[in-house]
């Protein structure tokens, strides 16, 4: 995860010879540290605290249109610069707490992994969104 706290930490650690098994990993709840201004990804953060959303709340904005497509894009390709630049081209991308699964997310990756040629997005099999959303407490109600 380029946006967790231990981060340079771990690249510093790590062996560069495991570097091509290496994958992206993206972050866009509070588990991580926005890689943008927060200016500039404002429908991605708390505007009181400057960091990202919970998970839960992150899946209900996106689902119901407040996350900026252009401020997401830019946030998933700050963290995938980021981890070029320390000298890692990313074998298979995915998301933390499987947020590449949302539509809006997996267009981005897609598109990256389109244009960088990598070959592997992870999937889930057993991913149920409905209990997802159930067991977070997170409901949509239709006005008809």
């Amino acid at each position: 995860m380029v946006c967790g706290g231990d981060y340079e930490r771990g690249i510093k650690n790590s062996n560069s010879r495991f570097y091509k098994k290496l994958g992206l990993h993206i972050c866009l709840d509070s588990d991580g540290i926005p890689i943008s201004n927060i200016e500039d990804i404002l429908s991605l953060v708390d505007k009181n605290t400057g960091k990202f959303f919970t998970r839960a709340k992150f899946i209900f904005k996106i689902f119901t249109g407040q996350i900026d497509q252009i401020e997401l894009n830019e946030e998933i390709h700050l963290q995938y610069r980021k981890l070029l630049n320390c000298g890692i081209k990313p074998n298979h991308i995915d998301g933390h707490g499987h947020i590449h699964v949302m539509p809006q997310v997996a267009d981005v990756i897609c598109s990256i992994a389109k244009k960088e040629q990598i070959k592997n997005i992870r999937k889930l099999l057993k991913y149920n969104l409905k209990s997802y959303l159930l067991k977070n407490k997170i409901f949509f109600y239709y006005l008809y």
